[in-house]
C-alpha cells in the first residue's frame, strides 16, 4: 500500500482481515494481531469482554488501549448500536500520531492512505453484527465526543473516569515495556476503573495478574486465541 510511513505495513491474516506490521527504530517488528485473524481475535478477546461487562451491569464506558486499525472501537460501537445502548463513552488511546490522524480523517469523511482499510474493516464488522452505516455511526459519535481519540496512555487520561470496560490491547512487553510495568499499571488502573468493571487482553502475564488481584478483580478462565494457552479476562 502506497503512502504509508516506512515503519508501517498492511498485512493479511488467515481470516482475510488486515493488520499492521510495525517496525521500531531498532528494526524490531511486531504485528498488531495474531496471524490467525485480526477480526477474529478482536471479536474473541474484546467483544467477548464487552459482552460480559454489559451483561454484568458494568458502566458502558470503554477504554481501548491501542487504536491501531480501530477494530475494537468499531466493534464496541456496533455492539452499542445493536443494543441501542444509552450513555456510552469510548476513549481510544494511540501513541502513534499518524494512526490517530488517519482514523480521525476517515471519521470526518476523508480518504487517506488507510481509508480503504477502514472501509473494509467497517464492512466486515457490519456483516458480523448485522447492522449498516457503521462509518456514519462512528462519525456522529466522534463529533459528539462519545468516541474520543487520545494520545499516549497513561499521560492523556484527563477526565477519563468510571471505566467499566478496559481493552488492554497494547503491543507486547517487548515492544512497549513501559505499558506492562506493574507499578504503572496499578497506578493508572486504580484511578480510572469503576468499582464494577471488566478488563480483557490477549496477553497473560504475572505482573498483570498481580495488579488485577490487588485491585480485587476475579480472574476468569479464558484460553488464548487460536491455540495460545491463556488470555486475560477479569471482573470485579
Amino acid at each position: 500500500m502506497t503512502g504509508l510511513p516506512p515503519q508501517l505495513e498492511i498485512c493479511r491474516t488467515a481470516d482475510g482481515s488486515p493488520t499492521i506490521s510495525y517496525k521500531r527504530a531498532d528494526s524490531y517488528v511486531e504485528k498488531m494481531h495474531h496471524s490467525g485473524g485480526a477480526l477474529s481475535e478482536s471479536l474473541y478477546i474484546y467483544h467477548h469482554g464487552l459482552d460480559l461487562a454489559l451483561a454484568e451491569g458494568c458502566p458502558p464506558h470503554v477504554v481501548s488501549l491501542g487504536l491501531g486499525l480501530a477494530y475494537n472501537e468499531l466493534i464496541a460501537l456496533a455492539e452499542f448500536q445493536r443494543r441501542n445502548q444509552p450513555g456510552f463513552r469510548i476513549w481510544s488511546f494511540e501513541a502513534d500520531e499518524y494512526l490517530r490522524t488517519q482514523f480521525a480523517g476517515w471519521l470526518q469523511g476523508q480518504s487517506g492512505p488507510l481509508g480503504e482499510v477502514y472501509d473494509e474493516i467497517a464492512s466486515s464488522i457490519e456483516a458480523h453484527f448485522k447492522i449498516t452505516g457503521l462509518r456514519t455511526i462512528a462519525s456522529e459519535q466522534f463529533r459528539n465526543q462519545s468516541l474520543q481519540l487520545r494520545g499516549p496512555y497513561p499521560t492523556d487520561v484527563s477526565e477519563v473516569k468510571d471505566v467499566g470496560v478496559f481493552f488492554f490491547d497494547a503491543f507486547s512487553n517487548k515492544m512497549s515495556p513501559e505499558l506492562w510495568q506493574e507499578l504503572k499499571m496499578h497506578e493508572s488502573l486504580s484511578q480510572l476503573l469503576s468499582p464494577h468493571a471488566v478488563l480483557c487482553t490477549y496477553a497473560a502475564t504475572g505482573a498483570l495478574n498481580r495488579v488485577l488481584k490487588q485491585l480485587e478483580f476475579r480472574l476468569l478462565d479464558r484460553p488464548g486465541f487460536q491455540g495460545k494457552r491463556e488470555s486475560t479476562l477479569a471482573i470485579r
